[in-house]
């Protein structure tokens, strides 16, 4: 799924110029609906936000089980890999 909202974020920055070549060719004036950086920007700080929240919520629930520490700290290091 993560993928495809890639390939639709790719599709959607590259095919709103006018002419298409224009996205890549600087040379060659075009009209684009859309700042790219300003696009990949607001598509880049959800997805911080969320990978952030997914690593830090778990943490209080991590520390109060009943394991030894070395076991919490390969529980949340299971979390970490899930983020990368």
């Amino acid at each position: 799924m993560a993928q495809l909202t890639e390939q639709i974020q790719i599709g959607t920055t590259i095919f709103q110029c006018l002419p298409i070549q224009g996205f890549w060719d600087k040379t060659i004036p075009a009209v684009c609906g859309v700042d790219v950086n300003s696009f990949f920007i607001g598509n880049a700080v959800p997805n911080i936000v969320t990978d952030w929240a997914l690593l830090l919520l778990p943490l209080p629930y991590i520390w109060r089980l009943h394991r030894n520490t070395v076991q919490k700290l390969a529980i949340y290091a299971t979390f970490l890999l899930g983020g990368l």
